[in-house]
């Protein structure tokens, strides 16, 4: 009687978060130990803007500091078709570089979810773009490059924190990465 009881609770307390529905969410967790969910059929695009999430949804949008977030993932419950995984993936399209910290070179990974004009920039804190890595045509699918921790003319740049910025069609993300010379 106990565990079933239990169950029910559980269920009620988890329900209403789509943690147990059986389509994909995301999962944000809080520093301070809270939890907010969000079905991914509801999520119109999920981005990082300098230092927030930023998360445009049918209800509105919403933004929380990075700072605050402890773990974002991704419950992808029973996909009933490629094209619910699919969408899963394209929610994010830049990823976090690695390694991060980084000396005296880094990888920074990207998905492109269509064809065209993209552009990878890195800038300093103070917002002057140092080094355009990629400016070209590219296809659809995923990609990667390296920095060196070099400027535009070729000159090794002081440790600190620099912000990367993809833009693509349909797509302008950023991150915050760090060189540590």
């Amino acid at each position: 009687m106990i565990a079933r009881f239990l169950w029910f609770l559980l269920i009620l307390i988890c329900a209403p978060l789509g943690l147990l529905a059986s389509e994909a969410t995301m999962i944000l967790e809080f520093q301070d130990g809270q939890n907010q969910a969000w079905s991914l059929r509801e999520v119109d695009e999920l981005l990082f803007d300098e230092d927030n999430l930023v998360i445009h949804s049918e209800t509105g949008i919403v933004i929380h500091p990075l700072v605050e977030i402890a773990r974002i993932d991704f419950e992808i419950g029973d996909l009933t078709d490629a094209g619910e995984a699919a969408d899963v993936v394209r929610l994010l399209h830049l990823f976090q570089n690695h390694p991060n910290p980084f000396n005296p070179t880094t990888r920074i990974d990207f998905d492109l979810p269509e064809d065209g004009p993209a552009e990878l920039s890195i800038f300093a804190v103070n917002g002057k773009r140092i080094r355009t890595l990629l400016s070209e045509q590219r296809s659809a699918g995923s990609h990667s490059l390296n920095w060196d921790g070099r400027d535009d003319s070729a000159r090794q740049v002081s440790s600190g924190a620099y912000f990367y910025v993809l833009k693509a069609p349909g797509v302008r993300e950023s991150r915050k990465m760090i060189l540590i010379r």
